[in-house]
């Protein structure tokens, strides 16, 4: 079962009668029954490798907050976390290793070992084995207390909204919302649709509908042009950002029916400056999980620059095997780190620039700039990021580059129909999802300032109803419908 699958509403409506119907110290009891019924349509196992990572944090965060001794302490979090990372390992990158190993041995002429360790699809594990980790070391820390209620922290890793595609929750914020009654709020309620209307638009009219042609694109890079080669990536980067903000706005609106607020995760990311500025604006709940839980205790701003370098590339050497288990993910991971390193580099020059030569009037235009080339550096990441293979993604970025100087050299009033040609969608359609795309970045833009959604709240309910009629309609009308599952699902 999914956000998109035609017994989610059933299950979701069942779900909130029931919630408010029994008393409100039993309401959690409804959220936790429902969540893993929910997560147990993906499978058994999930949901015994669920239980065993419940199990296994809260008696080690039990325990730890009840030891004297700090030696015993860290020897129950290193259990924990060496136990959460062998899970991810035998999860998602077993079959890597096992790969890699085989290709470093042809590569010295040896023969590969006989070993072929298998695939073990469970999604969502990444999410709650990391939520599971920063519990735990939030309880060693002594920042969060351990949670007394086995019911309230299975439902925590649980939580039917968050549990496939984050966001990654935090005890501090999420625990007592679990634990509190709520009684029924119409305004909530309609504000929890709202987001899921808005999500259910991301995804369905925007990233299906790109879906379709980046598929088949970049399974055959060699047979399109280095045009359409880029309009693509440009295409996907929009996709990857509708895909995931839309589930992140369909799962916020789902637990906002329930009463509880999850995680902000996205805020405007193409609207970065550096590549920096961008990972405090994608994916929020990952980006300060690297920061909490791995860059700070590698020593963070206190480093000296070469083993301030030597962090940012682990990091981003993480967060790309976290994305996949695949050698596009952590060159996609590296271009992130060695592009935050550069700027950091190159902060002096900047700073003597600004100072020195650009006039106040010219600041505007360095931050259209800065914003211009941030996101053309995305854009080339991308590349990595949807390539089945390396040999693909050097593809793409070979013909692009050789073929585009002449492309520009000989546009014509025909040239949009030129670059779609061979698409599996005409052209018209095509136009029509860039129209789709422009709207949505519009909203999103507005969407970060309060005092927008103010007056869009205060404007006369026929207004505001008319414009979530059009949503509506651009759902029903150009929406794809075909089942097509969120991009961040494997990870």
């Amino acid at each position: 079962m999914s956000f998109l699958s035609l017994s989610f509403p059933v299950f979701l409506v069942a779900t909130v009668v029931a919630f408010f119907l029994v008393p409100k110290r039993w309401q959690w009891g409804v959220l936790l029954l429902a969540s893993y019924v929910f997560y147990a349509s993906w499978g058994v196992l999930s949901v015994v490798l669920l239980l065993w990572t419940t199990m296994l944090h809260y008696v080690g965060a039990v325990t730890i907050g009840k030891a004297k001794n700090h030696g015993k302490r860290r020897a129950i979090l290193f259990f924990c976390i060496v136990a959460d990372v062998g899970l991810l390992f035998f999860c998602k990158y077993a079959a890597f290793f096992s790969r890699s190993v085989d290709e470093a041995a042809v590569w010295f002429g040896t023969a590969p070992p006989a070993l072929q360790l298998p695939v073990i699809a469970i999604v969502g594990v990444s999410f709650f084995t990391f939520q599971a980790m920063a519990y735990v070391i939030d309880v060693y820390r002594g920042t969060s207390a351990p949670e007394r209620s086995l019911g309230i922290l299975a439902l925590s890793f649980a939580f039917f909204p968050k549990i496939l595609q984050g966001p990654i929750e935090r005890a501090g914020h999420l625990h007592a919302q679990l634990r509190a009654g709520h009684a029924f709020h119409a305004t909530r309620v309609f504000e929890g649709l709202r987001l899921m209307l808005w999500g259910f638009f991301q995804k369905i009219v925007i990233a299906n509908q790109a879906a379709i042609v980046v598929s088949q694109v970049y399974a055959a890079p060699e047979s399109f042009s280095g045009s359409a080669l880029l309009f693509v990536t440009y295409l996907f980067t929009f996709q990857i950002y509708a895909d995931f903000a839309g589930y992140t706005d369909i799962a916020r609106g789902v637990a906002r029916i329930f009463g509880i607020d999850l995680l902000q995760n996205f805020d405007r990311p193409y609207a970065a400056t550096s590549i920096a500025d961008f990972w405090r604006r994608w994916h929020l709940t990952l980006s300060f999980w690297f920061r909490d839980y791995v860059y700070i205790p590698l020593g963070g701003n206190r480093l000296s620059l070469p083993y301030w370098c030597g962090a940012i590339l682990i990091i981003f050497l993480l967060s790309g095997l976290w994305h996949g288990a695949a050698w596009t993910f952590v060159v996609w991971g590296c271009i992130h780190g060695l592009s935050i390193i550069l700027d950091r580099l190159l902060q002096p020059v900047g700073a003597f620039l600004d100072t020195h030569l650009f006039h106040r009037s010219f600041l505007r235009v360095r931050h259209a700039c800065s914003v211009l080339l941030t996101f053309h550096i995305l854009v080339f990441s991308w590349v990595f990021f949807r390539a089945q293979t390396l040999a693909d993604a050097f593809l793409i970025v070979r013909k692009i580059f050789t073929e585009l100087p002449a492309f520009v050299s000989h546009i014509e009033s025909d040239t949009f129909a030129t670059v779609t040609k061979g698409f599996v969608i005409d052209s018209l359609d095509v136009l029509i999802l860039v129209a789709c795309v422009a709207f949505f970045m519009f909203v999103e833009h507005a969407r970060a300032f309060p005092v927008a959604v103010a007056r869009f709240t205060a404007l006369p309910t026929w207004i505001r109803w008319g414009a979530y009629y059009v949503v509506i309609l651009l759902i029903l009308t150009f929406g794809r419908f075909e089942i097509q599952p969120f991009i961040y699902f494997q990870f």
